[in-house]
């Protein structure tokens, strides 16, 4: 496969999330991007990184009325950057003044595929984390939804972490 290089950027104005692939000599081989049509919501890219050989991009999008957040998983081929797949993975309800952002680990092995969001309306409340874990063809595995012990404000998620048989580990403080 070709080496090379991913830059993404972003045109606020039109809301379209540039992907830019560069050889190893800095000359553009592929251009794609992710236009969001829909005008209620904010778009944002929360994650990019290569899986199973492809590029996955993992955006979210804001909706501040029904005060959602969908997150939403793109795979492209490398280096074409040809759109494979894309779905809506995971929605979580959010604050209308907070911007919530996603988790996402891969096992060691990369088979399993673990996206975490936090779920609640105010910052008094208990935490409440939903998490999900996918398998290489995103079939999901598992999911839950815990309550932690912690009011929202007071809780700080450093990182999550997937283990090759699925179990989840979550570190914050």
């Amino acid at each position: 496969q070709d080496k090379g290089f991913i830059m993404t950027s972003f045109d606020e104005e039109k809301e379209i999330l540039f992907l830019n692939f560069y050889d190893q000599n800095l000359q553009l081989k592929q251009e794609q991007f992710i236009e969001q049509k829909r005008t209620l919501g904010v778009f944002n890219l929360e994650h990019i990184f290569v899986w199973k050989e492809s590029l996955v991009v993992l955006a979210s999008l804001q909706y501040s009325g029904p005060q959602r957040n969908n997150l939403l998983f793109y795979r492209y081929d490398l280096p074409s950057l040809k759109l494979l797949e894309s779905q809506k993975l995971l929605e979580t309800k959010l604050a209308a003044d907070l911007e919530i952002p996603y988790l996402y680990a891969l096992s060691p092995d990369k088979q399993r595929l673990l996206l975490a969001g936090w779920e609640f309306l105010k910052s008094e409340e208990k935490a409440r984390l939903s998490i999900r874990v996918f398998d290489e063809k995103l079939n999901l595995i598992h999911q839950k939804s815990d309550t932690l012990p912690y009011v929202n404000e007071k809780i700080l998620i450093h990182d999550c972490k997937v283990d090759n048989l699925g179990n989840v580990y979550v570190i914050g403080d």
